[in-house]
């Protein structure tokens, strides 16, 4: 009777180990069949990272091209500008010597001229000194009447001034004292104060205020030409 017992019990022994060891086995595979996914996952990345590195490849290849385009055209703007800038800089200069070939009196085709081509220059005779010209002589002044002065000088402020009968007055007064003092200046006998008096009665006639002006102001240079 203990046989069958014992039979019984082993072979419940050998299912449980295998139960146990089904439960164990489990997990291994369901962990041997999640990584089959995880290449194709990587190759599609990887294919993904691939296909983007090649756009950026192209952008840079397009934006290097159009940056040389760039910078061929920008070197050709820099041309134009260097060669205008020297036309404009010889423009003036042409300008400016022919503004002064022209202020010169010399035109462009003239403004050289080999040795050869030039002629001998003239030889002119020395000049002959001339007799410097004879001084025709001061004629001195002679002082007209008084009466005939004053008359003169009425007539002439009543000219000039008309119904201003205050600078009638002024002006006749201003030309009798003029003519007072010019009669007594007048009657030194030096020469060059007599000289000066008949020029300047040469000049100014009847007007004595200008005339004593005149006078004085020539007397005063000679005066200071002398004092030296």
């Amino acid at each position: 009777m203990k046989t069958p017992v014992l039979w019984a019990a082993l072979a419940a022994l050998f299912l449980g180990s295998c139960k146990k060891e089904e439960e164990e086995v489990k997990p291994l595979q369901q962990s041997s069949r999640a990584p089959r996914e995880t290449p194709r996952q990587d190759a599609q990345e990887i294919q993904r990272l691939k296909n983007r590195i090649a756009d950026l490849e192209d952008q840079n290849t397009e934006l290097t091209e159009r940056l040389s385009k760039k910078s061929a055209d920008y070197e050709k703007l820099l041309v134009s500008a260097t060669n205008l800038t020297r036309s404009l800089r010889e423009s003036d200069r042409l300008s400016s010597s022919q503004n002064r070939l022209s202020s010169s009196g010399t035109s462009p085709s003239q403004s050289y001229s080999s040795p050869s081509d030039s002629p001998e220059p003239e030889r002119n005779p020395a000049p002959v000194p001339q007799p410097a010209p004879a001084r025709v002589p001061i004629k001195w002044w002679v002082p007209e009447n008084p009466t005939t002065a004053a008359n003169q000088a009425k007539a002439a402020a009543m000219a000039k001034w008309k119904d201003d009968y205050a600078m009638v007055e002024y002006e006749i007064n201003r030309q009798a004292e003029a003519y007072n003092e010019l009669v007594d200046l007048n009657k030194t006998s030096n020469k060059a104060i007599k000289d000066i008096i008949g020029r300047a009665h040469e000049e100014w006639k009847t007007d004595y205020g200008m005339m004593l002006y005149e006078t004085n102001r020539q007397m005063e240079a000679l005066q200071k030409l002398q004092s030296r």
